[in-house]
């Protein structure tokens, strides 16, 4: 809908209207529609869940989710503590890229068939669901807002009539995505490294320059892939950007438990180079203190930077 904007300054906006959504003046349609143009308020506003209890409520970015969506850019990893529902966020956010653009691809791989069945069931095609049968709908119509209508539903992922598409699967390899979600990465390089080669090797290249990759998992032992991108992203976490690209500004790890929890941005490096870093891995208890009393998030990134960031290497 909107032109591409700073993530920092759609949050800001967005919580702008929330306030009006809160207080029961959004009631003009023209303001309706600006309010709904913002990313951030559909995010707050749209989508429902389930949550631990298995009740439905209305999805709500957490502390570590909204800082996610302002430092996220083209290639982030989350190293994550425990369970903050960064997969649930992940797959919201993409649906709503594919409900509310054009011709937009996402993807999600999981480390099981089970698990992937799991989340385009209870994540992608709940949020749809709930959205399509709930009040939101008559609101649409009200003031002429069409929700794209799935032309394909083979029960791992949703083909709209808007062009855009969904897919949960474990293993992705033609065609072309603009989003590309990898939920437990760092389980997949432990317990099935060559599938981890091949998600690397195929899955990466799917993705075209300037479009979003993101690896989410706990921290799975000292080596792979997802180790070794954790070390680079570590150790380069606050140099700055070029114009061939390394990452998009200055960035500091946040803490998240006693393992930080983060979304950083990863240097185009050999993973031999990267391997050679891993002394100041975050999964040590020495850098998880000194982590926990020194990092600040330092800074948000222009969206008109991320097209000069280069590809991970394989």
């Amino acid at each position: 809908m909107s032109k591409s904007r700073a993530p920092a300054a759609v949050v800001f906006e967005g919580e702008r209207w929330l306030r009006l959504h809160c207080e029961g003046k959004l009631t003009d349609p023209a303001d309706l529609l600006r309010a709904l143009d913002n990313k951030w308020y559909r995010l707050n506003t749209l989508y429902k869940i389930k949550d631990k209890n298995g009740k439905t409520r209305t999805f709500r970015p957490n502390k570590q989710q909204r800082e996610r969506f302002i430092r996220g850019h083209c290639r982030n990893v989350i190293l994550k503590a425990r369970q903050l529902g960064f997969t649930t966020f992940e797959m919201i956010d993409a649906l709503d890229d594919c409900l509310f653009t054009e011709n937009f691809s996402a993807g999600c791989i999981a480390h099981a068939l089970e698990d992937a069945k799991d989340i385009f069931r209870n994540k992608i095609k709940f949020a749809y669901d709930q959205l399509r049968q709930g009040a939101w709908m008559a609101i649409f119509n009200t003031i002429g807002l069409k929700l794209p209508a799935p032309t394909s539903d083979r029960g791992e992922g949703y083909v709209f009539d808007n062009g855009s598409s969904i897919r949960v699967s474990t293993s992705y390899r033609g065609g072309t995505l603009q989003r590309l979600h990898v939920s437990e990465f760092g389980k997949i390089c432990r317990k099935y490294p060559d599938k981890a080669q091949e998600i690397v090797t195929g899955a990466f290249e799917a993705v075209g320059l300037g479009n979003q990759v993101t690896l989410e998992s706990t921290a799975e032992g000292r080596e792979g892939y997802f180790h070794d991108y954790c070390a680079t992203a570590q150790k380069h976490c606050t140099r700055r950007a070029t114009p061939t690209g390394n990452i998009t500004d200055r960035m500091t790890w946040r803490c998240v438990s006693s393992v930080p929890a983060r979304a950083v941005s990863i240097k185009r490096r050999s993973s031999a180079s990267a391997s050679r870093s891993c002394r100041g891995s975050a999964t040590t208890p020495r850098a998880s203190r000194r982590c926990a009393s020194s990092c600040r998030c330092a800074g948000l990134r222009s969206r008109s930077m991320l097209a000069a960031m280069t590809r991970w290497s394989a």
